[in-house]
């Protein structure tokens, strides 16, 4: 919307004004500098000191109101929408299309966080006149959701709902969110985001119909399963909040409304000892509190926990990688290669656990020959088309001095994967190596790219240096 107002409406009122310096009557020199201030700012892209000067040509021509209701978008670009909301109440978009001046009271409450007035006035064709203020509609019902602010987020994805009927992710919140407060009309939502497209609507509704009817507890922890699968953290803290009113003794519930609070950036470490208080013997409840310890940096109190799930269940392949990598944080190398050998015995037609195991043993240098590039091969004869499992074998390989079979592993890994900044990383280090020094650079520059601010990235970066490693 402020694009096409910026291509039209801005530069319409502006010739406007220049061809009244080229009539014959005697312009006043306020006009003059207020129309060459406003030039320069269009051309710069300035909204707001284009704004002010289109209110210094209007206060020479009063008569020219098209100058008012342009600046309520240039109010709004500049992010004024105090300035965009006076200029609406004063009448300045009296002329407009009734649709734009709804669109622009909208952003104009949503700058302002009035989000009860942008609902009222978000006019019902918002897809097309004002995406932007979806947008940001879309983000003030995310972060209701981190607030655990359920009504609020059901009052802006209703609004969203209407006026963009096929969002599906939208539609699919809504009946999530219902799912927890009013069952029977989250129903006809989900039947329709699922209709849509919408994986997390689809499984909602076909758990839900196998739950009992009426077993309001059943409900709840089937949804809160889903809502866990799905990554949706705090419609699981909500679900499990509930789960755990309704059932105080449940320490499951607990556990994972402590891992949900936790994904969903609140604090969840009260919720994960009541877990552990209620049953501590359950590998489940423990394993939940180590996590809890290992997320806030403390691995050695994880260690401990995660110890003690492994001790109570054995055979759980993802406790004893959680251990190794407890371990792994607090320095202890040999105890973490164990745990990650551990983890993959248990599991040995599993990939990824053949690949943590070589990852960490390539990445530290730790029994690569014996245990690291073993595992690798291991993880890409299970998944063969896995570029992370080719690049840690093409880098165990590189550190082996195997140059030419690395190159081939690391070429396919990059192939696989071009946004993989590990694997370029690794092939660039190869190509340097090999004294190709424009192609190791271009490598380099896209790991360092890809890598961000990540130990990947930053490696890249030393490579790069010209003391690098």
């Amino acid at each position: 919307m402020r694009g096409r107002f910026q291509a039209r409406g801005l530069w319409v009122a502006l010739a406007a004004v220049v061809l009244l310096l080229l009539s014959p009557t005697p312009i006043p020199d306020a006009a003059v500098e207020a129309w060459r201030a406003g030039s320069l700012a269009g051309a710069s892209g300035d909204a707001e000191s284009l704004a002010a000067a289109l209110r210094a040509i209007e206060q020479v021509f009063p008569w020219l109101a098209e100058l008012s209701q342009s600046e309520i978008p240039l109010a709004l670009a500049s992010g004024d929408g105090a300035r965009a909301l006076n200029l609406l109440e004063a009448g300045a978009a009296a002329q407009a299309d009734p649709s734009l001046s709804a669109c622009w009271r909208t952003e104009a409450s949503l700058l302002v966080g009035d989000w009860d007035d942008a609902l009222q006035s978000l006019p019902p064709d918002a897809a097309i006149t004002c995406p932007q203020a979806l947008e940001r509609l879309a983000s003030r019902a995310n972060e209701a959701l981190e607030q655990l602010d359920l009504a609020g987020a059901v009052v802006v994805l209703r609004a969203m709902t209407i006026a963009q009927p096929a969002d599906r992710d939208a539609r699919a919140l809504l009946g999530a969110s219902l799912l927890l407060t009013d069952p029977d009309s989250a129903a006809p939502i989900l039947e329709h985001a699922a209709s849509l497209g919408s994986k997390l609507a689809a499984d909602l509704r076909n758990e839900a119909e196998l739950a009992p009817a009426g077993d309001e507890l059943a409900v709840l922890a089937t949804a809160g399963r889903i809502f866990l699968q799905h990554q949706q953290w705090a419609l699981a803290a909500l679900t499990f909040e509930q789960i755990t009113s309704l059932d105080p003794l449940n320490p499951e519930a607990h556990a994972y409304l402590g891992v949900a609070l936790q994904r969903s950036g609140h604090d969840g470490r009260a919720a994960l000892e009541q877990a552990v208080d209620l049953a501590p013997e359950s590998a489940l409840t423990v394993s939940a509190l180590g996590l809890y310890w290992q997320e806030v940096g403390e691995p050695g109190e994880a260690r401990n926990y995660l110890q003690r799930a492994v001790e109570l269940e054995p055979d759980n392949a993802a406790f004893a990688a959680s251990l190794a990598a407890a371990c792994a944080a607090s320095g202890d190398v040999q105890a973490a290669l164990a745990s990650f050998r551990q983890a993959a015995q248990i599991e040995p037609s599993t990939a990824i656990f053949w690949r943590m195991l070589a990852d960490f043993s390539v990445s530290r240098q730790v029994e690569v020959a014996e245990t690291g590039l073993p595992a690798a091969r291991n993880a890409v004869a299970l998944q063969p088309g896995s570029a992370l499992a080719l690049d840690v074998l093409g880098y165990g390989h590189l550190l082996q001095g195997n140059q030419a079979l690395a190159e081939r592993l690391l070429i396919r890994a990059v192939i696989l994967d071009p946004e993989s900044a590990s694997a370029r990383l690794h092939y660039g280090l190869l190509l340097r190596d090999l004294e190709r020094k424009a192609e190791a650079v271009a490598q380099l520059q896209a790991a360092s790219r890809l890598g961000g601010d990540t130990p990947t990235g930053e490696l890249a970066r030393r490579a790069l240096s010209p003391n690098g490693p």
